[in-house]
């Protein structure tokens, strides 16, 4: 399992590689959901590693032209068991909040504001799922869903969802 401190040092990392700006506050309270279109259970299925699943259909229209719609990406990151693990990990950490000594970011900026859920971490600690978002007045603001990946010791991020306003 992991803890607390793997927590904080990830976010640490995330924080250093988006640059983000420490002028911020901090919003206390953990982001519930990894994804902000998608409920979190549909998210997590997602993510699982399933080549038999699809995320599409067709659909003809009036002339018989037959168009592809896709309704959710099938991104094929984690097993089976990591999506157990991680949906403990919701509950485990379901009261925590953040320790903002931990990270820095000001106390007094009411204007502008981050959030971030939890990193859900795959079994063999080589993956985690986290997202963040800011905020900077109103209709100002924007979001990320990142996949974190370990290789040969070195942390790599990807985005896989990504909002702005």
């Amino acid at each position: 399992m992991f803890s607390q401190e793997d927590i904080y040092k990830l976010l640490n990392f995330v924080i250093a590689e988006k640059e983000l700006d420490k002028s911020y506050r901090l919003n206390r309270n953990i982001l519930k959901n990894p994804s902000r279109r998608y409920s979190e259970t549909k998210f997590f299925k997602s993510l699982v590693i399933d080549s038999s699943r699809k995320f599409y259909k067709d659909i003809a229209d009036d002339s018989g032209k037959v168009r592809r719609i896709y309704e959710f990406p099938n991104l094929n990151i984690i097993e089976s068991e990591d999506l157990i693990l991680m949906k403990c990990q919701q509950n485990k950490f379901r009261a925590l909040t953040w320790d903002n000594t931990k990270f820095g970011f000001t106390e007094t900026d009411l204007t502008h504001t981050y959030s971030f859920s939890i990193p859900y971490f795959s079994l063999n600690k080589k993956i985690a799922i986290l997202r963040f978002e800011y905020f900077c007045g109103v209709l100002c603001g924007g979001g990320q869903t990142l996949v974190i990946k370990n290789t040969n010791g070195i942390w790599k991020i990807d985005v896989i969802e990504s909002w702005v306003s």
